[in-house]
């Protein structure tokens, strides 16, 4: 006997156990990680916030990012792909509203990410290739962030009623309805891509999956690439001249090797978060199989977490490239203790007074 949950094709009833405890474990690292999300980016924007003397163009940028971050890191306990969150332990379907609203976040969040790092690399480009130039200002940089956001929130809804245009609520044959009639209105599998839906299973075509990977990833990734090739090289060239005229590089030069070489790691790190996870499911449309096995679904599963770990590993990078960040960060941090040492202290020094008021009664009484 076989059992069919979520399109996933189980032939023993233990494997229906191995699937509820896998996804309530799935549901517990997937808090574990939204909570790491939200209080890392949230500890940025409050140390921005605190010190707004440090938002410039490239922090502009940053906490842009963060603030990104933070929704993402909101919307993941709800589910991502084909995990939904506590819905798949209880094997219910989360509602298609739902699901559209999340994924509506989600491609926000990484539309955001991509044209925040597209500026920083601009920004970037534009301090670092000419002595003369300067930052933008941060009322520029906030236009920007905000036209961004503008931007990201456009090509969201665009996609969303692109794919929502695309859906296919599947058909079953009925007494109405020949085999021939159905057969004809289905698509052919191979040329179509896996989409869950409320009632049953819709497909979206490989071309629009392939256009959105090419235009929403690849492009992007290849001219910062190629901005940030160029700026190493003639980083290069300067420290070398640098070190035939004067014998030492200066330190305005390593200031600036240390900003190139953070957003260089930064581009890294979103390459090996993403890539894994845009192969997968490109790899899966083009098998063109609608069932998945319990391995596919924990590598699909496995590829969206670390796509999405981006939002808080991006943090340990950024103070990388300015002091006067980690500085911020730390005196956040310890005024964020010092209040709650203060707080303590306080409860304790009026408690040692009331015990010193009661024992002070307790001897003019004779008692």
């Amino acid at each position: 006997m076989s059992f069919n949950i979520f399109n996933l094709t189980y032939s023993k009833e233990s494997d229906i156990v191995l699937l509820y405890y896998y996804e309530l474990g799935l549901f517990i690292a997937s808090l574990i990680e939204s909570a790491a999300i939200i209080l890392s980016n949230s500890f940025f924007i409050v140390a921005f916030l605190k010190h707004r003397h440090l938002l410039s163009a490239m922090n502009c940028y940053v906490m842009s990012l963060c603030f990104s971050g933070v929704l993402a890191g909101l919307v993941i306990p709800t589910g991502i792909g084909f995990y939904v969150g506590p819905y798949t332990s209880s094997f219910y379907l989360m509602p298609c509203l739902s699901q559209q609203i999340k994924g509506s976040i989600n491609y926000a969040t990484a539309a955001n990410n991509v044209f925040c790092m597209f500026a920083i690399a601009i920004e970037r480009w534009r301090c670092l290739s000419s002595y003369k130039r300067r930052s933008f200002s941060s009322a520029c940089a906030k236009k920007v962030v905000g036209f961004i956001w503008m931007l990201s929130i456009s090509i969201t809804l665009g996609i969303g009623c692109f794919n929502h245009l695309q859906m296919i609520q599947p058909l079953e044959p009925t007494f109405n309805r020949t085999m021939e009639e159905f057969r004809s209105y289905r698509k052919p599998i191979h040329q179509l891509c896996y989409l869950q839906t409320q009632s049953g299973y819709g497909y979206k075509p490989i071309t629009t999956m392939s256009f959105n990977i090419i235009v929403g990833f690849v492009t992007p990734i290849l001219f910062m690439s190629a901005i940030y090739t160029i700026l190493i090289c003639r980083l290069a060239k300067d420290v070398r001249r640098s070190r035939e005229l004067l014998g030492a590089v200066t330190s305005t030069q390593r200031a600036k090797l240390r900003a190139i070489q953070a957003m260089v790691l930064v581009l890294a790190l979103f390459v090996i978060c993403w890539l894994p996870c845009h192969m997968l499911n490109l790899w899966t449309a083009i098998r063109g199989a609608p069932t998945y096995n319990f391995s596919s679904k924990v590598l699909h599963d496995a590829s969206v977490h670390l796509a999405m770990s981006h939002h808080w590993l991006h943090t340990v990078i950024y103070p990388a490239y300015s002091r006067q960040l980690t500085n911020a960060l730390r005196d956040t941090a310890s005024c964020c203790f010092k209040k709650r040492y203060k707080r303590n202290r306080t409860i304790e020094l009026q408690t040692r007074v009331l015990q010193a008021n009661v024992s002070f009664t307790d001897l003019a009484t004779g008692s």
